[in-house]
């Protein structure tokens, strides 16, 4: 069974996002002002834009540009499989194995997002939580989860 660190290892990580579906760039405008009002220094999330790690960069800036997006190799992926990704690819890169973002078909439609912290109640690897949250708060829900 592969070690999953708990979130409070992993509070200088950046958090994953995946987009599964094509959506708009405005999640990291929101993203980035709500950072820096909570006094971040830099953007918190990171957009997956390669199944190969060592082609991420590291936090995304807005505004991204739209072939990001538009090409995510995540288009159409389902929960379980950003999940088992995460897991298998994530674990001791700069990037959080315990906290993720997916923006979906709904986020377009609503301004929310699915927030994925990992259940540290249960001792199962693949035990995520899975919560809709707005988009411009999720990452410092995200981020406020993994600092304690």
């Amino acid at each position: 069974m592969t070690y999953i660190p708990y979130a409070c290892e992993c509070i200088d990580s950046s958090i994953p996002v995946f987009a599964t579906a094509l959506i708009n760039h405005e999640f990291f405008e929101q993203s980035d002002a709500a950072c820096q009002r909570c006094g971040y220094s830099s953007p918190q999330a990171t957009l997956v834009t390669s199944k190969e790690i060592s082609a991420i960069t590291s936090e995304t800036v807005s505004p991204v540009p739209s072939h990001h997006v538009q090409a995510s190799p995540f288009l159409g992926y389902f929960s379980l499989q950003i999940i088992e990704f995460t897991i298998e690819r994530l674990d001791g890169t700069d990037l959080s194995p315990t906290n993720m973002i997916i923006l979906d078909e709904r986020t377009n439609n609503d301004r929310t997002c699915l927030l994925l912290p990992k259940d540290e109640m249960r001792n199962d690897t693949r035990a995520y939580m899975q919560v809709r949250s707005d988009v411009e708060s999720s990452v410092i829900a995200l981020k406020t989860v993994e600092t304690g």
